[in-house]
């Protein structure tokens, strides 16, 4: 007999449960205000706010935030990611530490360059959990880096010719004065070389005009320095027979260094002068088309041969640079082909000729066109060099430690290197930070100011204008950056000066005060749809006009301006804006002359602009929570305080009289102790505007009387106050 057995397997599945944690919350509260709306800072280090928060309050935290001057974060100059923090309000500064937190872009002492700029920002969690990114003023501009304000000196197109044209250094500051000069090839002057200067209201001439031979028709070698120590004026030029000349002032006459021009230069006719040690340099070109240099000593004595150097290669090279680093008496040359040489001048005392030329290997900028300047710090020789056909501009610094060069950030903004020969380049000698300003596309209009903050050249802000060939100098002092342009409205012959002034020493409009009338910031309300809407401005520097901009909506974001209007420049004060006005030489960007407002709640805010172009950041006419005023054909009765609302003295213990006259009081008050006041508010009628009214009570009992009554009857009667 066959037994059969079944056997059962039982198989047990265990299915794990996983718990999938809430990720965080979206980022709120991003601020501050003037961080996230579009407003203007001077502060190239904004700290922007926000807060994280988490479903899982125990949860530890930390972010990633992007900052870009591109709206869709392609390239963000800005890319962080925090160490884990508590939840709660939290804080980036630009530039900070890293700490335990690290830059996918971005640097520790970073700053920011003049530009738009946007930011968004993620929560992330300690379970891998991140939030949606919340975005700056709904992706619009967040805010606008300005470090600075362009001012014309003077008349536009004021002199008879133009300083441009990238041949010399043609605009200095005076050492003593401050004063801009110029030195231009002077066509209305039959050709010759003419100076100016501004004496604080306007371009007058330095000596006679036209004052020297007939000028090189291309104008090369014009350049004007300064004896340092004695504010005398010396100006460089070529003149029409290929000789150099180098002049000074005395009193009001030019006269010749040595008193007389110099052997004629080589093909290229380049010259150029630099101060240093007491002395005048001059380079050139000679007719051997090698460099040579000169040196006219303290007191314009007549010039001694520091050395001849190179070989330029005939046909080849039109334009060398000279720069001096005076702390240690040390003179630097270059041409397009020949390299850089050195020449060591120092001496126990004073400059010493005699010296040895050393040959440094040559850098590799392009070179159709070369700028050499001295760090003024480090004694570093940084070279710019642009290429005529490829419009680029290239920048790097010798280092002795590598005995090479160095590439000093070559990609400008981004990668755009199309820049032209027509360039300057200058250190700020205060902090030694570079400076290049560009003719960006080698015969156009743009104008370009680049500097250098360590790690990557960006732009600051420029006059608009078609202007051409700038040239820069800088002055000793915080904000003395001036530059002259071809001034392409008056055909290219003319010359038009303007100064940088730094955001740094700038004084920006203050916030408007005083917004009113009573009730149309706080919730009033009004049958007027054509209302109008007072304020004061106001401005550290009492002799600036200033103009204001007025925005009103009918949400507190103002995602929905129905007003933006912009007033002309006027004096300080009370201004007032009428809905529907007409544009008076301001203008309109939203809304109209005529314009009236629908019945509805509002809210308006205002900002002041001065005629530098600085303003400060608007001001809400509302408080959070509340609207600025209401406009209704049915308005109600607004709130009036009662006789409640008065000065009490000291022996009074209870309130008199209604607290309101009319409309409902909002909460009562405790009568006020002695010397402190009260407050309440009388709520107006069907919509009406609300009123604050207030009670005091006086600090002391003691009253005192008129001269010459009796002290006893005095202090019988302070005695009877005092009882009863």
């Amino acid at each position: 007999m066959k037994r059969f057995f079944l056997c059962f397997v039982f198989l047990v599945f265990v299915f794990p449960i996983v718990v999938f944690a809430a990720s965080p919350d979206d980022p709120t509260l991003l601020g501050p205000m003037g961080l996230v709306d579009g407003s203007t800072t001077i502060d190239p280090t904004p700290t922007l706010t926000f807060t994280l928060s988490d479903p899982d309050v125990g949860q530890q935290m930390n972010f990633w935030i992007e900052i870009d001057n591109n709206n869709d974060f392609s390239s963000p100059e800005v890319y962080y990611t925090s160490a884990l923090q508590s939840q709660g309000s939290t804080s980036f500064t630009v530039g900070q530490p890293a700490g335990g937190g690290y830059y996918t872009n971005g640097f520790e002492g970073q700053t920011l360059f003049s530009d738009d700029y946007y930011w968004r920002v993620v929560g992330l969690d300690d379970a891998f959990g991140y939030s949606n990114y919340t975005t700056a003023n709904g992706g619009s501009v967040a805010f606008v880096v300005d470090l600075g304000l362009w001012t014309q000196v003077g008349g536009a197109a004021f002199s008879g010719g133009s300083v441009g044209g990238g041949y010399g250094s043609p605009i200095a500051l005076h050492p003593l004065t401050g004063e801009p000069y110029i030195a231009f090839l002077d066509y209305s002057a039959s050709n010759r070389l003419s100076v100016m200067r501004y004496d604080g209201s306007s371009w007058v001439y330095v000596g006679s005009q036209g004052f020297s031979d007939i000028v090189d028709f291309n104008g090369r070698g014009i350049s004007l320095v300064f004896n340092e120590g004695t504010g005398t004026p010396f100006v460089s030029f070529i003149d029409s027979t290929g000789n150099i000349n180098v002049m000074y002032l005395v009193g009001t006459t030019w006269i010749d260094v040595d008193g007389a021009d110099i052997a004629p230069v080589g093909s290229y006719e380049w010259a150029e002068l630099k101060y240093g040690d007491g002395g005048i340099f001059l380079a050139y070109i000679n007719t051997s088309y090698s460099i040579e240099v000169l040196r006219s000593g303290p007191g314009v004595t007549p010039w001694e041969s520091v050395g001849t150097v190179g070989g330029v290669t005939t046909g080849t090279s039109f334009r060398g640079a000279i720069g001096f680093y005076e702390d240690k008496d040390i003179l630097y040359v270059a041409s397009n082909d020949t390299g850089v040489y050195r020449y060591n001048g120092d001496t126990v005392v004073g400059w010493g000729l005699g010296g040895t030329w050393e040959n440094l290997p040559s850098p590799t900028v392009s070179s159709s066109w070369l700028e050499l300047e001295v760090h003024p710090k480090t004694g570093e020789p940084f070279i710019a060099g642009s290429s005529v056909s490829a419009h680029n501009v290239d920048v790097q610094k010798y280092s002795d430690a590598t005995g090479a060069w160095e590439d000093v950030d070559q990609t400008v903004n981004g990668g755009n290197n199309n820049f032209s020969s027509d360039f300057d380049f200058f250190f700020e000698p205060t902090l030694g930070i570079p400076y290049l300003v560009l003719d960006n596309d080698g015969g156009g209009t743009d104008i370009y100011l680049a500097s250098f903050d360590g790690v990557r050249w960006g732009y600051l802000e420029v006059p608009d204008g078609d202007f051409l060939d700038p040239t820069i100098t800088y002055g000793q002092n915080a904000g003395e950056l001036f530059m002259a342009v071809d001034d392409g409205s008056a055909f290219y012959d003319r010359s038009t000066v303007f100064a940088f002034i730094s955001s740094s020493i700038y004084e920006s409009p203050m916030e408007p005060t005083l917004l009113g009338p009573s009730g149309f910031a706080s919730g009033g309300c009004t049958a007027d749809a054509t209302l109008t809407l007072s304020f004061t401005l106001n401005h550290g520097d009492s002799e600036r006009v200033v103009r204001y901009r007025i925005q009103i909506a009918d949400d507190a974001d103002f995602t929905s301006v129905l007003v933006d209007y912009t007033s002309k420049f006027g004096v300080l004060g009370v201004r007032s804006f009428v809905v529907g006005q007409v544009e008076d030489s301001g203008s309109y960007l939203v809304g109209s002359s005529g314009q009236t407002l629908s019945n509805g709640n509002y809210f308006w805010r205002v900002l002041a602009e001065d005629d530098f172009g600085a303003s400060s950041f608007f001001v809400n006419g509302f408080t959070l929570g509340d609207y600025s005023f209401s406009v209704s054909g049915s308005c109600g009765t607004s709130g009036v305080c009662g006789v409640a609302a008065k000065t009490y003295v000291y022996t009074d213990v209870s309130f008199s009289g209604d607290f309101c006259s009319v409309g409902t009081v909002s909460s009562t008050s405790l009568f006020p102790s002695p010397g402190s006041s009260v407050s309440w508010m009388c709520e107006g009628i069907a919509g009406g505007g609300n009123v604050s009214c207030d009670a005091s009570r006086l600090a002391s009992g003691v009253v005192e009387e008129n001269e010459g009554e009796n002290e006893d009857e005095d202090e019988e009667k302070d005695v009877d106050l005092l009882s009863t």
